[in-house]
């Protein structure tokens, strides 16, 4: 989960963090190349068929950053 640092704090502090599972991978701003570290493995791991169908549905430039949701209605 990528959260922001306040809240990400929150979660390694008494009495929440003991409710957190120990399985629970929490980034933040403070950890962000350890997500992209994260993202990539995942993609890395990523099977070809399944690249495929990234790219069936997404498109060619997938990889490509969006900023539609920054834009008005």
């Amino acid at each position: 989960m990528f959260i922001d640092r306040p809240c990400a704090e929150m979660l390694k502090k008494q009495p929440v963090s003991h409710k957190v599972p120990e399985s629970a991978r929490v980034y933040s701003m403070q950890s962000k190349d350890e997500f992209l570290l994260f993202l990539k493995g995942i993609e890395s791991a990523a099977p070809p068929e399944h690249l495929a169908k990234v790219i069936e549905v997404y498109g060619d430039d997938w990889l490509k950053p969006s900023n539609d949701l920054l834009k008005p209605f």
